[in-house]
């Protein structure tokens, strides 16, 4: 590969990369279907495009701190891509290919699995595993192997995992070392113990949040409740005799969060009974000691099983669960009223239960609910919630809320305003004013929202942002413009006349042309600028607008200095029918000057007057010793086609049949052009003469003449 080949792969692959990340955490906040996934899903496919146009398949390693492309490192400082690396790598992905055949759903799967908690990934298999399942195309991906991974930082290697082939517990412990960084990582490399790996995650997380330690607790609590549905009967054991370890090692606060989840989980209970027996007398008494302190709520089955294991190692009973004297009645109640029996079954009817059960032990919800709950959580995302509290307000403020509470439904709606704003959701924006603008109710309220739509830094704030974001978004502000109507005529105006950018410039034209009327008054007054380009664009407004009452203010214009201003004002005054009009634009076809004479030729079809078709046949018809004048008579020719000139035709039969000894290449050049303008005229005016260059014609002119022939007959011509 050249150096300006792999350059341009690099960037491609980096700009993948970026919008991978992207649109990663798009999916973790929204729908599929909201319009900045849809948007970054069409930007990554444009890429992916450009990158198999080049290559057969696209190839990335996962590093721990970035990500490799064809061996060497992709923008190594690039921290978004170290977080996005080390992502991956959590989740075991050594290397992740993509082929052609990838689409839009196996991105969003791939993309979701890495979003999620990579003791999910392990816990199903593996990220292949997980792919697999979620019939992922066009994504292949190689999978660490711990007893190869070498732990390396800048080059210094730090020895290999030790230990055989993997399971449960290694593949938990790979991914929660990896998350709590380098230092826990390197002892889990040191050595095989849960408990020493305990010991450097407990000091580890004493600087932690309490979130970042409740998290920790959940996954322990998730590979607890999961592995009572591991099959194979001595993985189990392993992986359960690994966590027990793990957990007696544990700071006790770490270990107090842990049995806290463990006792709600519903375990059932010969494995409870098999996990909780394998635990230490300290975090036996601690559980006890927590229930006496009535710090959280044991299930009585598990507190049956702390106690009977309790009593059959002899431990003492913290004080509150001591066992009660004859007398103390009080005590004895409460005591029975701990361990009555679980009513559960009685009040909630079996299939519930059945599916309550489901749940918990498949840690999934149903597909259907899944789709369910899908579609009610879009309703719910912000500019869902912002566009139902928008209508809220608004209804309110048109039916004359208190007095008192008058500052917080303005405050509310005005919040609504600059929401749409910032997130650029015009449509919504036009929605709201067209509630606002359109309403029969005249209330003061109203009347002061429509003040704030109407000022200057909210027209300013909208007319900014129509040039910043583009084409896309002209529809939806052409929309809240036209809505909001005259206040933006003055600042359009301003606007047009140093806007640089053309699509701009024409967008700003096209909502003036909406705004009516009131538009040209204000036009007008405008013609008087210094700055020839913005005279030129208001001219060409008052054009597209047919503002003929404005024509005595564009004949002065005729003779303006500036020869563009000139043009746009002849244009605008021959299209609204000015007799002055023909006369200069006949005046420049007579001009020496050819410049002169083309533009007269482009406006001439905006003209429709015999003196001008007889002024342009003259030109066709002129004959020239030196210069035959070869372009500007083609373009003649096309003006004549545009207008159907008919009067044209025996002009066109003459030079059709005469040579030219002087000129016969430009000649010839001619007669062809003429031939493929007779289409566009009326087929029962043309007939004859393309039939009689057909047949008697030669070489191109004859082959043009005839599928000109065919085209009429709607069919074409097989030569």
């Amino acid at each position: 590969m050249q150096t300006e080949e792999k350059t341009a792969n690099f960037t491609r692959v980096a700009n993948l990369l970026n919008t991978l990340f992207l649109l990663g955490k798009h999916l973790s906040l929204y729908h599929e279907e909201n319009k900045l996934v849809t948007a970054t899903t069409a930007r990554l496919e444009m890429i992916l495009e450009e990158l198999f146009a080049e290559l057969p398949h696209i190839n990335i390693v996962v590093a721990r701190h970035g990500f490799l492309f064809d061996g060497e490192f992709i923008q190594r400082s690039n921290k978004l891509f170290e977080k996005f690396a080390l992502r991956m790598f959590e989740h075991g992905i050594a290397t992740f290919s993509l082929t052609p055949e990838l689409n839009a759903m196996s991105i969003y799967a791939f993309l979701r699995i890495v979003i999620r908690r990579p003791s999910e990934t392990w816990d199903e298999g593996g990220i292949a595993t997980s792919l697999a399942v979620r019939q992922v195309v066009g994504i292949t991906v190689e999978e660490m192997d711990e007893d190869k991974f070498i732990l390396t930082e800048q080059g210094d290697d730090a020895g290999k995992l030790q230990g055989g082939k993997s399971d449960i517990w290694d593949r938990f412990a790979l991914s929660i070392a990896h998350a709590c960084g380098e230092d826990v990582a390197k002892t889990l490399h040191e050595t095989d113990s849960p408990g020493s790996f305990a010991a450097a995650v407990s000091d580890l997380m004493a600087g932690k949040s309490a979130e970042e330690k409740s998290a920790l607790a959940r996954e322990l609590s998730r590979l607890l409740s999961s592995l009572q549905h591991e099959k194979i009967t001595m993985y189990r054991a392993q992986a359960l005799e690994k966590l027990t370890e793990f957990v007696n090692n544990l700071s006790v606060e770490l270990r107090e969060m842990f049995m806290n989840n463990a006792f709600n989980l519903g375990l059932k209970a010969d494995y409870a009974e098999g996990f909780f027996s394998e635990l230490s007398d300290e975090v036996i008494l601690e559980a006890l000691k927590n229930v006496s302190l009535q710090k959280n709520y044991v299930p009585p089955v598990i507190m049956s099983l702390l106690s009977k294991l309790a009593g059959e190692r002899n431990l003492d009973m913290p004080a509150g669960l001591s066992r009660p004297q004859a007398n103390d009645v009080s005590t004895t109640r409460k005591i029975q009223e701990l361990f009555r029996p679980d009513e559960f079954k009685k009040y909630v009817p079996s299939r519930y239960q059945r599916a309550l059960m489901t749940v918990l032990q498949s840690e999934t919800t149903p597909v259907a609910l899944n789709e369910h709950l899908d579609a009610l959580r879009h309703t719910l995302e912000t500019h869902g919630v912002d566009e139902h509290a928008a209508e809220i307000t608004l209804h309110i403020l048109k039916h004359s809320p208190d007095a008192e509470h008058l500052r917080g439904v303005r405050a509310s709606l005005l919040s609504s305003i600059e929401h749409y704003l910032d997130v650029g959701d015009y449509a919504n924006l036009a929605r709201l004013c067209r509630l606002c603008f359109e309403s029969h109710e005249e209330t003061e309220h109203l009347a002061e929202i429509r003040q704030e739509l109407s000022g200057e830094k909210f027209i300013q704030r909208l007319l900014r942002d129509a040039r910043i974001r583009g084409k896309q978004d002209f529809d939806a502000i052409g929309k809240v413009i036209i809505c909001v109507g005259k206040p933006f005529i003055a600042p359009l105006l301003e606007r047009v006349g140093d806007e640089s950018n053309r699509n701009v410039r024409l967008f700003y034209l096209s909502c003036l042309k909406k705004l009516g009327r009131d538009v040209i008054v204000a036009a007008t007054e405008r013609l008087q600028d210094e700055r020839w380009f913005v005279v030129r664009n208001i001219i060409y407004l008052l054009n597209e607008m047919d503002a003929q009452v404005v024509l005595p203010k564009l004949r002065p214009l005729l003779k303006n200095p500036h020869p563009k201003v000139r043009q746009e004002a002849l244009k605008a005054c021959i299209r609204m029918k000015d007799k002055s009009a023909d006369d200069i634009l006949i005046k420049g076809l007579e001009s020496r000057n050819d410049e002169d004479v083309l533009s007269a030729i482009m406006l001439a079809p905006f003209a429709e007057s015999r003196r001008v078709v007889r002024k342009l046949i003259e030109l066709l018809s002129k004959k020239a010793l030196i210069d035959y004048r070869l372009e500007l008579k083609k373009n003649v020719v096309r003006t004549l086609a545009a207008m159907q000139a008919v009067a044209v035709l025996p002009t066109f039969h003459e030079i059709l049949s005469s040579r030219s000894l002087l000129h016969p290449l430009c000649h010839a050049e001619l007669k062809l052009e003429i031939v493929n303008a007779l289409d566009k005229f009326p087929p029962d005016k043309v007939k004859g003469l393309l039939q009689e260059q057909a047949d008697s014609g030669t070489g191109r002119l004859a082959e043009q003449a005839r599928n000109a022939l065919a085209r009429m007959k709607g069919t074409l011509y097989d030569g």
